[in-house]
């Protein structure tokens, strides 16, 4: 799972226009048996629009 999302992190961060931040929901854990589980959380990238900062790169 870590690794997962290290390479989700680092495609969102190679983006063209990155998210301003990742969220990540709870996690859920199903199915634990023999030392493996099935863990699963929503992602989500959130973008915002800051007017002070677009103002300035674009007069």
């Amino acid at each position: 799972m870590v690794s997962q999302w290290r390479a989700y992190r680092a495609q969102m961060s190679g983006a063209a226009m990155p998210p301003n931040k990742l969220e990540s929901g709870p996690l859920q854990v199903d199915h634990v048996r023999d030392g493996v589980a099935l863990v699963v959380t929503d992602v989500h990238a959130v973008w915002w629009h800051d007017k002070l900062s677009q103002s300035s790169r674009h007069p």
